[in-house]
């Protein structure tokens, strides 16, 4: 004997993990997203970095040979 109360639980128990699915759903899409951009950021920082070392150096050598 299954009555109409039963199937109201199921249908609303139904939207609820519906509704966690979709939030879940979108976290995993925010974290994605900061992981992207994480990584983004430590390839600035590293070029950046690189750029530091070799730039300097590079500068002051052209600087140094056109003033001979």
């Amino acid at each position: 004997m299954i009555d109409e109360k039963h199937g109201n639980d199921n249908g609303i128990l139904a939207k609820f993990l519906e509704s966690i699915l979709g939030i879940a759903e979108h976290m995993n899409q925010l974290l994605g997203d900061e992981i992207k951009r994480r990584a983004n950021l430590e390839e600035e920082q590293r070029l950046a970095n690189e750029q530091g070392m070799y730039m300097p150096y590079s500068f002051e050598w052209e600087f140094i040979m056109g003033n001979r």
